[in-house]
């Protein structure tokens, strides 16, 4: 979590606690009432709004981890593929071309360039069925192919699915959180007015000192150490 939404969230919740202390005199003063409950729901809604983008967040990690153990079991069967078709070669009644195999070619370390090797691979596997089986290859890594490239084609589309939905509980938690802070701030001008002439109440709404936030406040910075004295 962000530490800028951590420090709103407990910012607010610190000062409404100052609120609900003195609730006998800002309820009664103006629309003190309406205020408070102005808070309350902004506090309500920043949290849950939070919740979801983090679970949003996860979502992508999840999608993102499906992606890269299909783009590894992609790998591993290309190489497979390839050697079996290096095995191959070397009967020379096979005449088999590694040029097709893309041996010599390094595999694509991008979702994009390994669809494309799939797609690619899928026709070639069947071309030559029956060379990789007699060369090591079961026909399920053979029809895995295509099965990969499927996967891998669903796989890309869910994550960037999962990153717009990301991006919209991004947008609407940091909309949630600068509403906040400016509900907390009209009400900072507005307790300031009704304990006007009363300093250490006025003292429990300040805000919370920058740098705070779950783990509380900032550790001081060390104290500066005097110079070593020159050697002799």
């Amino acid at each position: 979590m962000p530490v800028k939404i951590d420090y709103v969230l407990e910012d607010a919740n610190v000062f409404k606690k100052a609120t609900d202390n003195h609730t006998d005199v800002i309820s009664i003063s103006g629309d003190g009432q309406k205020k408070q409950a102005a808070l309350a729901a902004g506090i309500s809604n920043l949290t849950s709004l939070n919740t979801a983008q983090i679970m949003a967040e996860n979502f992508v990690g999840q999608k993102t981890a499906e992606q890269n153990t299909l783009m590894q079991n992609a790998d591993d069967l290309l190489t497979e593929i390839q050697n079996a078709a290096k095995s191959a070669s070397k009967d020379k009644s096979n005449n088999i071309s590694l040029k097709v195999f893309k041996i010599g070619t390094d595999k694509p370390d991008t979702v994009k360039g390994m669809t494309s090797w799939l797609d690619y691979f899928s026709d070639v596997v069947v071309q030559y069925h029956d060379i990789l089986a007699a060369n090591g290859m079961t026909g399920d890594d053979i029809a895995g192919v295509h099965t990969l490239y499927v996967s891998l084609v669903a796989s890309n589309a869910a994550q960037e699915n999962a990153k717009k939905l990301r991006n919209a509980a991004t947008a609407r938690r940091d909309n949630a959180a600068t509403a906040l802070q400016q509900t907390v701030a009209g009400m900072r001008s507005y307790v300031k007015n009704v304990f006007k002439g009363d300093p250490s109440t006025l003292e429990e709404f300040k805000p919370i000192p920058k740098g705070r936030g779950k783990g509380g406040a900032a550790p001081n910075p060390p104290a500066p150490q005097p110079p070593a004295a020159p050697s002799k």
